[in-house]
């Protein structure tokens, strides 16, 4: 199935990425003790909050592919198909994220808005036909979040995305 099926959108469990905790997320501890108020307190102050190498490790690790990525709300699927970008690219755009490309942390809402997951905000560059990062190309908006899935008997980790388009 691919990552682009409407199917895939609403489905609360795609293929999950397993993990140690303590190594993708840099404040574990911190984030369980907050939670957002309302849509003024999106804004958390600290981050990043995942770890860029620990998440690049795995998405590079044997059994990865670009299913386990989970789209978390309609728009990102809009805007993936506007830009023209295949399962491919989405996987490349996050592998050539860079720590300097990272722009903020913040709340949002998935699953139509029934809960807050903890984000990262990246801006980078992706040229689509050389499949790279490039800062002559077009600038990229990267929302992500790395959110508990499975059942409550064997809770795992899957990779949300909640926003993906160009900034050109």
């Amino acid at each position: 199935m691919s990552l682009f099926d409407m199917s895939s959108v609403f489905r609360r469990l795609i293929t999950v990425i397993k993990f140690e905790t303590d190594r993708l997320y840099c404040f574990a501890g911190r984030l369980r003790a907050m939670k957002p108020e309302d849509a003024n307190a999106r804004r958390i102050d600290f981050g990043p909050l995942f770890n860029l190498k620990c998440l690049h490790e795995l998405m590079d690790g044997e059994g990865f592919d670009e299913r386990q990525i989970r789209l978390a709300n309609p728009d990102v699927l809009k805007d993936i198909h506007r830009e023209g970008w295949s399962d491919g690219d989405v996987r490349q755009i996050i592998a050539v994220l860079v720590a300097k490309d990272y722009k903020k942390s913040e709340w949002a809402r998935i699953d139509r808005g029934r809960r807050w997951v903890a984000c990262d905000v990246y801006h980078t560059y992706y040229d689509a036909l050389r499949r790279r990062r490039d800062v002559r190309a077009v600038p990229v908006y990267l929302k992500f979040s790395v959110d508990m899935g499975g059942s409550s008997d064997h809770p795992d980790r899957v990779l949300s995305l909640l926003n993906l388009r160009s900034l050109g």
